[in-house]
C-alpha cells in the first residue's frame, strides 16, 4: 500500500531520473523493482509472493495512471538506451523493469495494458522482429496482450508504427511458442550430452538454462494470473490450427524428454556387501551420481510445464499443485 500512497512522489522521482543521466535511471530501476513486485504480488519470474495478498486491482491501476507513475515507468524503460552487453547492470535492470510492466499490464489489461500498447516508443521495441528473437517469452506476452487489444478501439494507428491486427498478434504468439519449444529442446539436448559425458571435467556456461527459465515463467503466469490464462486460452482455442500447434509442441517436448538418460536408482547394499561397496566408492570415479542427475530441476520444470499446458488445452484451470513425474 505504501507504493500507492506515495505513487505521485515516486512519479516525480522516476521522471527526474530518466531525464538526468543513465546511471541515475539504472539506480532508480533497481530501487523500484522490489516495490513493483510487492505492488503486483508477483516476482519477475511470475510466482506469487504472498498467497493472502491480492494482485493489482482496478482501483489501484487507475491510481497508477492518474498519478503518472505508470507513464513514467514506461518512459524510464523506453528512454534508457538499448542493452549493451558490456553493461550488465543496466541490461538486467531493463529486462526486469519490462517484466514488471508486463505483469501490471497482464493484471490490468483494459487499463494499464491498453495504455502501454499505445505508447509508440514501447511499441517500436516490443513489436520488432529483433525483440521477438532475443526475448522470446516477452515477445509472446506482448502479443498475447495485443490479441485482446489490437482488435478493439485501441488498435494501434500511430504514425511510424505498422498497424497490427489481433490476428497477426495470435500468429506471433504461436511463432513465439515454436521458438520457445525449439530453445527448450536445445536445452534438453545439452542436458543429455552432459549426462552421458565420460569425464567430470567439462565446460558449462549455463546459457542453455535461460530457455528453461522462460518455460517456468510462462507456466507460472498461467497458474498465478487468471487473466493471463484467459488470454492464452482465447488464443489457442481461436482455431484448430493453433490448437494443433500447441499439441504438436507438447508432443515434441515429450519425445525429447523420453530420450534423456534415466536417472538410476541409488544402490543400497546390505549385509556383508555394505562395507565392501563403501570401500570401493571413490569420489574421483569418472561417472558418478551427480553426472547422471545433471539438470534434474530443469527437466522437472519442463515436465510440469507440459502438464499445465495440456490442462489449458483441455480448458481445465491450471493447477500448480500437480507433481512432476
Amino acid at each position: 500500500r505504501s507504493v500507492l500512497d506515495t505513487s505521485e512522489d515516486l512519479s516525480h522521482i522516476v521522471e527526474k531520473s530518466h531525464r538526468h543521466d543513465e546511471s541515475s535511471a539504472v539506480q532508480v530501476m533497481w530501487t523500484l523493482l522490489a516495490l513493483l513486485d510487492r505492488l503486483t504480488n508477483m516476482t519477475s519470474q511470475g510466482t506469487i509472493l504472498e498467497a493472502s495478498c491480492a494482485p493489482l486491482s482496478t482501483a489501484n491501476a487507475q491510481l497508477l495512471l492518474q498519478t503518472g507513475l505508470f507513464r513514467e515507468l514506461v518512459l524510464l524503460y523506453t528512454n534508457t538506451p538499448e542493452e549493451n552487453e558490456n553493461e550488465v547492470s543496466r541490461q538486467t535492470a531493463r529486462v526486469h523493469l519490462l517484466r514488471s510492466l508486463q505483469t501490471m499490464c497482464i493484471q490490468s489489461v483494459s487499463l494499464l495494458g491498453k495504455y502501454a500498447w499505445r505508447v509508440p516508443d514501447l511499441a517500436r521495441i516490443v513489436q520488432s522482429d529483433e525483440f521477438a528473437e532475443q526475448h522470446v517469452l516477452d515477445g509472446m506476452i506482448w502479443n498475447l496482450l495485443g490479441s485482446n487489444l489490437a482488435g478493439g478501439p485501441v488498435r494501434l494507428k500511430i504514425k511510424g508504427i505498422p498497424v497490427v491486427t489481433a490476428t497477426e498478434c495470435c500468429v506471433r504468439v504461436m511463432t513465439g511458442l515454436e521458438r520457445l519449444c525449439s530453445n527448450t529442446e536445445t536445452a534438453m539436448s545439452k542436458i543429455r550430452l552432459l549426462r552421458t559425458r565420460t569425464s567430470n571435467v567439462f565446460n558449462d556456461d549455463n546459457g542453455w538454462k535461460e530457455s528453461i527459465q522462460d518455460v517456468s515463467r510462462f507456466t507460472n503466469y498461467l497458474v498465478s494470473c487468471p487473466s493471463f490464462a484467459t488470454l492464452w486460452r482465447e488464443v489457442i482455442t481461436a482455431n484448430n490450427e493453433s490448437m494443433q500447434k500447441v499439441n504438436a509442441t507438447l508432443d515434441s517436448l515429450r519425445n525429447v524428454l523420453s530420450e534423456l538418460p534415466r536417472i538410476p536408482e541409488p544402490h543400497k547394499p546390505t549385509g556383508t556387501n555394505a562395507k565392501k561397496s563403501s570401500d570401493n566408492d571413490k569420489a574421483g570415479d569418472p561417472i558418478d551420481r551427480p553426472v547422471s542427475t545433471y539438470g534434474e530441476n530443469e527437466v522437472a520444470a519442463v515436465r510440469k510445464a507440459i502438464k499445465i499446458l495440456a490442462a489449458c488445452n483441455r480448458a481445465d484451470a491450471p493447477d500448480g499443485s500437480s507433481k512432476t513425474d
